[in-house]
């Protein structure tokens, strides 16, 4: 067992930024609406992104207003100039012809003034209200600044205010509303702005993520929105273009300053550790970087009890070191053995580490896997997942080792799993 929680932090790319799939952008973007903090969202088209944000508004119950900054014109979004008189103006004006008073509480210069200031038109400029922007009822609004990379620079520069403060000329958002952009990467596929890889401040005062979706993810999706037959292709060849959307990282790092520490960290610090198992990771990593992410982790949860690959592959060993880990990942509450989600997790991250970094084909007996998983308190549909992301279908060791360990056998979620439904059919 070790001390250490190397396998809860994510692994961090050129870029420190995190890259998440759908489940961790819905916990991420509960925080940002809570917390009303900017917050960035970075993919390729067809994502997922315009999807997941009509989801957190329908789950949060928020009127949602997008606006598409590609395909928009500045007159659109901002509103018309106006003229309207002094401020100062209009309220000597309000007590001249206050039905009450009649003007009696000034004196005759000030009648005079505001009568010679009327004829002489002093006025002054001001932007009237956009259509979209509404701040003039208590109904929660998040707004959804969608391709902000890809507008021009006039509707980027006129934008940025109201992402960072909700500001839009002399009108703000409600104390309720919410402000999440859409970017789109900087690959060569589109033309873009480099604003927040240019300006630090801008940078900073945000957090962002990179989506990636699995495929798995992409066909639950899909299953009730398309036809039988077009679902069945996609499930054949999910490993082909049709699906495939690539990946990328950012151009800039994701990292904390002085700000940015203070304004994520007084929302984070102080919550209960059930709160920061469930958000924490995905939080901190998207608004501070992965780096600090992993030693801020370490410091909070440096005694919590994790398992290395070394404990797993040990499990086989004897009856001692198969309750030794079951008791890492297990807990009694309420008369009940229950999982302890966020260990098991890491302990599956181990897993798939191990995999890409150190596994060979055929170098190493992949009993103690087989034991692990075979555990009666392990969640059996999590190994489908597990199993995806190792993408075991590549390598026939695997697939004949998986086949033959009867771990198959136990878990009926996997035919599911397409390719492993294919090869059932075959083995019958």
């Amino acid at each position: 067992m070790s001390n250490k929680d190397n396998s809860q932090t994510p692994v961090a790319n050129i870029t420190n930024a995190l890259k998440v799939d759908m489940q961790q952008l819905d916990l991420i973007l509960d925080f940002a609406i809570e917390s009303k903090l900017p917050f960035v969202i970075w993919g390729v088209k067809a994502v997922g992104k315009t999807t997941k944000i009509y989801d957190a508004a329908a789950r949060r119950g928020y009127r949602l207003e997008v606006l598409h900054l590609a395909t928009q014109d500045i007159v659109d979004l901002i509103g018309m100039m106006a003229k309207v008189l002094d401020d100062d103006i209009s309220k000597k004006l309000e007590k001249l012809y206050d039905e009450s008073t009649m003007g009696k509480d000034l004196t005759d210069e000030e009648v005079k003034w505001v009568k010679d200031t009327m004829m002489n038109g002093k006025q002054k400029t001001i932007w009237t209200r956009p259509e979209w922007l509404h701040n003039d009822d208590d109904i929660p609004t998040l707004y959804f600044l969608d391709e902000m990379n890809r507008g021009n620079k006039f509707v980027s520069a006129a934008m940025l205010p109201f992402l960072l403060e909700g500001r839009m000329h002399q009108h703000r958002i409600g104390k309720n509303d919410v402000v999440i952009a859409a970017c789109n990467p900087s690959t060569g596929k589109y033309s873009v702005n480099d604003a927040f890889a240019h300006d630090e401040a801008l940078k900073d005062r945000c957090g962002h993520v990179i989506l990636e979706p699995t495929t798995e993810e992409f066909l639950n999706y899909a299953s009730d929105k398309i036809d039988a037959v077009t679902f069945g292709v996609l499930k054949k060849t999910q490993n082909c273009r049709f699906t495939n959307i690539g990946t990328f990282d950012l151009n800039f790092k994701v990292e904390p300053s002085r700000r940015s520490l203070i304004n994520v960290m007084q929302h984070v610090g102080k919550k209960e550790d059930r709160w920061l198992r469930k958000y924490g990771r995905s939080v901190i990593g998207c608004y501070l970087g992965t780096e600090f992410l992993g030693v801020w982790w370490e410091a909070k949860f440096q005694n919590d009890v994790y398992l290395t690959i070394e404990d797993l592959m040990k499990i086989n060993i004897n009856a001692e070191r198969k309750q030794k880990v079951t008791d890492a990942i297990t807990a009694i509450v309420n008369g009940k053995e229950t999982v302890k989600l966020d260990i098991y997790e890491a302990s599956l991250d181990t897993v798939v580490m191990w995999f890409e970094k150190e596994y060979k084909d055929g170098s190493s007996k992949l009993n103690w896997l087989t034991e692990y998983f075979s555990l009666a308190c392990i969640p059996k549909d999590s190994i489908v997942s597990t199993l995806s992301k190792i993408d075991i279908l590549k390598n026939p060791f695997l697939v004949e080792h998986f086949f033959n360990s009867g771990l198959l056998d136990q878990v009926p979620e996997m035919t599911k799993y397409h390719a492993f439904e294919t090869l059932l059919k075959g083995k019958k």
